[in-house]
């Protein structure tokens, strides 16, 4: 079971209990938390906040545990104040390349080669505007599995290879096949 932004953890020491009720993994943040500052729909002007000292201490204490941490919403500060701690388990349930659609919801190639370097996975997600950021303007552009997806898969497999790259979809996030690529450009 995945939490994504960590304010239901009302205290450090209450994580035992969330990790006896079947939680595994965590994101801290979904936009701001008193864990640290995240990031949603993404935007051009990249925060420069991190995780605060809960955050960090959070952070410790899951990974004393064994939990996971899950990196997408959060900023790039934040990102790297973790992997400076030397999480051990880590990984983005749901993000791109920020190389490819330049915001900060996705990931730096340098934090992507960081993420596979703890042998972690990036999972994709589906959402036409985070495949192709002209959607957001131009709804009737095709965006397919093959040309979009694929240059992210591409692009991220290039930088650390195939094993860490799986599929994200962030579907819960109230996309319909409308906000979804097609199988090809014949479908739209």
């Amino acid at each position: 079971m995945l939490m994504e932004g960590a304010d239901p953890i009302v205290q450090v020491h209450d994580l035992d209990r969330w990790w006896q009720r079947g939680l595994r993994m965590i994101g801290l943040t979904y936009g701001n938390t008193k864990y640290g500052t995240g990031v949603k729909g993404g935007k051009a002007e990249f925060r420069t906040d991190g995780l605060t000292e809960e955050g960090l201490a959070l952070l410790d204490q899951m990974a004393e545990m064994g939990f996971i941490w899950d990196i997408s919403h959060l900023t790039e500060k934040g990102i790297w104040q973790g992997l400076d701690r030397k999480f051990p388990h880590v990984f983005a349930s749901h993000a791109n390349a920020q190389a490819l659609i330049p915001t900060d919801r996705h990931l730096s190639d340098d934090v992507i080669r960081a993420v596979a370097g703890r042998d972690g996975v990036i999972g994709l997600v589906l959402y036409n505007r985070f495949l192709e950021p002209r959607w957001k303007w131009d709804r009737p552009i095709a965006v397919t599995l093959e040309e979009h997806l694929r240059r992210q898969a591409e692009h991220i497999a290039g930088l650390c290879g195939w094993e860490h790259i799986g599929i994200g979809s962030d579907l819960d996030g109230g996309f319909g096949w409308e906000e979804s690529p097609t199988g090809n450009r014949q479908h739209r």
